[in-house]
């Protein structure tokens, strides 16, 4: 027995509204993340609490997708970017800091990487991945400036 309702079809043949069908509809296209690694480390592994890791993180820090650390941001998009172009041309790009804890330093250099990303062509979003104990007054700020 199929089960349709008029909303999934309105939502993608979905029963929920995913995230991909709100980005298509609010962008005309398909958005992808573009997965970058800034160069954070985390209290796990830097001997703040630990130096061994965690039980979330792979050896590159869950970014394992992220770009090449040896690359600046700009390098690091444009390559992944090529990459995925070659399955969505038309597409538009959430800028993803992957690897590590990404809140994790000084407010002024998180601020001038988060710029860094978003300023590049065709970015509608910015996606970081931290954890609750990385998160101080001073990075929630930063988040609230590049937010606006």
């Amino acid at each position: 027995m199929e089960f349709k309702t008029d909303r999934a079809r309105m939502w993608g043949d979905k029963r929920y509204h995913s995230l991909n069908y709100h980005l298509r509809s609010k962008y005309g296209g398909k958005v992808f993340k573009i997965p970058l690694d800034a160069g954070f480390t985390c209290p796990n592994r830097d001997g703040a609490l630990s130096s061994s890791g965690c039980l979330f993180c792979s050896p590159r820090g869950s970014g394992d997708f992220a770009g090449t650390r040896r690359l600046n941001l700009a390098q690091q998009f444009a390559e992944v970017k090529a990459m995925m172009h070659l399955k969505w041309p038309q597409a538009r790009y959430i800028a993803y800091f992957q690897a590590f804890s990404n809140t994790y330093e000084h407010p002024q250099r998180l601020r001038e990487l988060y710029w860094q990303a978003v300023v590049q062509p065709g970015v509608v979003g910015l996606a970081i991945a931290t954890r609750p104990d990385c998160l101080p007054p001073e990075v929630i700020e930063v988040l609230q400036e590049v937010n606006q």
